[in-house]
């Protein structure tokens, strides 16, 4: 009943994923979901980890790689925002750094133009580590018009990203 309930609490939108993008220690895709009425897209970057794998934040240290995240060659999309999530401590034989193990989903946000033909188009470049990092690239591709589903699972997937990212307040704000 729980699930019933949950399910019809998610409100009308579409929903859609990349195929899995392999990088050395983990794999990454691209998942999203649109508002048909605003047009407005919420979407996550999705990176699952190998064992004993790990990713940096996006202040990584003196010898870290910060993920970047390109969608300038998006089409009929613009790119607001990503969102870092909150890191853990990584501790890595000598070396400590704020990061991610496991899995961690970036969470973005954009619009779509008045038509929904397009393409989120996102050149990922990231570095993943086990005894030592290495630098990966992913190029991942949603077509808009795949996003003609409704899927809850992607759906609750983004929000609970967005969810981890932290929110920082004002100095005066109390």
């Amino acid at each position: 009943i729980a699930l019933l309930m949950t399910l019809s609490s998610i409100s009308a939108s579409y929903a859609g994923s990349s195929q899995w993008h392999d990088l050395g220690g983990g794999s990454a895709r691209l998942i999203a979901d649109i508002d048909p009425k605003t047009r407005k897209l919420y979407g996550a970057v999705e990176v699952r980890l190998e064992p004993g794998w790990s990713t940096y934040w996006r202040y990584p240290g003196s010898s870290g790689i910060p993920p970047n995240f390109d969608f300038s060659k998006s089409v009929n999309f613009i790119n607001d925002k990503v969102g870092f999530p909150a890191p853990k401590l990584i501790e890595l034989e000598d070396t400590r750094y704020a990061g991610y193990k496991t899995r961690v989903a970036f969470p973005f946000e954009g619009q779509v133009g008045e038509s929904f033909k397009g393409k989120i188009n996102l050149d990922l470049f990231i570095g993943v580590c086990s005894t030592i990092c290495i630098p990966a690239q992913a190029q991942m591709s949603l077509d808009l018009r795949s996003l003609n589903q409704s899927d809850p699972v992607i759906k609750q997937t983004i929000q609970f990203a967005k969810k981890t990212v932290p929110v920082v307040k004002p100095a005066n704000d109390v």
